[in-house]
């Protein structure tokens, strides 16, 4: 047990490293110099030696604690894609760094491909997902109005036995009323009653609010 645990540790260490910058120096370190206190997945996975879930929740900690101080800073999340990649290459079965950091990357980093990206590997992993097939439908009708491949998602998800109704309601909002402005609406709405981030809930209010307000400047 002691190599093992000695070996989390050591993983653990390169992950804490960073943290021992003041939280001003560390938002504004360049994507280079972050880099040095990130080792790939790979690396990790050797070095935790068959305890992969335990360094995939500690490498998900530091991921949370990097967008943290990010949000609180220059709000730019160049690492986001990287930190979630090694989280999910240690645990490729953990959904939660994959719908995340897709919706960061889609939103506050404006880089919505990158999070396409994030989300192709997870639906990869986890074929049977449906929480990866709604929120890819969710990037592609937010990002790129893509109406066709959202209610595609959108209804792939829905085919999943454990999908909840409202996979099934957006599939049929989608595919018969692509680009409306109301769905748009609902969509946000959905994210905000069933997300457990308060952040991410407080951005999905905030687009409703907007959203509303300009259904409303087109009324006559």
């Amino acid at each position: 047990m002691r190599g093992p645990f000695i070996s989390l540790l050591l993983a653990a260490g390169f992950w804490g490293g960073a943290t021992l910058a003041s939280p001003d120096a560390d938002a504004y370190r360049t994507e280079r110099q972050e880099l040095f206190y990130y080792p790939s997945g790979r690396f990790l996975k050797e070095v935790v030696l068959g305890y992969d879930q335990a360094a995939s929740a500690l490498a998900w900690l530091r991921t949370v604690q990097y967008y943290g101080q990010h949000a609180r800073s220059d709000r730019t999340f160049d690492m986001m894609y990287h930190l979630c990649d090694i989280t999910t290459e240690l645990d490729p079965h953990f959904e939660e760094p994959y719908t995340f950091g897709a919706f960061v990357l889609m939103t506050e980093g404006k880089r919505p491909r990158s999070g396409m990206d994030l989300l192709r590997k997870g639906r990869e992993n986890n074929p049977r997902s449906w929480k990866l097939l709604f929120e890819t439908g969710f990037t592609y009708y937010i990002s790129w109005e893509d109406y066709e491949q959202a209610a595609h998602y959108f209804t792939e998800a829905a085919r999943i036995p454990e999908a909840p109704e409202y996979t099934r309601r957006f599939a049929a909002f989608v595919t018969q009323r692509a680009g409306e402005i109301e769905t748009s609406i609902l969509l946000w709405q959905e994210l905000a009653e069933r997300t457990s981030n308060p952040e991410l809930r407080e951005k999905a209010l905030m687009k409703v609010e907007e959203l509303t307000a300009e259904l409303r400047g087109r009324s006559p």
